[in-house]
């Protein structure tokens, strides 16, 4: 399980060690449809699905993470299986 950002910058910060930390691109459910395209291309997806997840928040109505990037999203979360061998793109099986 894991949550996806693209970063997009740096900025400083008092809030980390090192006084600075990343910028993330706002829409994140563009960074979750990347990862499963990069993830189908490697050939090791078996089957994936998307599933609800936190509430959705609209472009106008931005959320923010923990650094006060704002974001917006669906909601919705992937969820992939994984194989242990290669698995030709057309048998990837898209789960409802």
């Amino acid at each position: 399980m894991g949550q996806i950002s693209r970063d997009i910058g740096v900025r400083f910060t008092t809030g980390s060690p090192i006084l600075m930390t990343h910028k993330i691109d706002p829409d994140v459910d563009e960074a979750r449809v990347s990862l499963l395209q990069d993830l189908l291309a490697s050939g090791f997806v078996q089957r994936f699905t998307v599933v609800g997840g936190v509430r959705r928040a609209d472009f106008d109505h931005p959320r923010k993470n923990l650094t006060g990037d704002p974001y917006f999203t669906d909601g919705s979360r992937l969820v992939l299986f994984l194989s242990e061998t290669s698995v030709p793109l057309d048998h990837v099986e898209v789960l409802e």
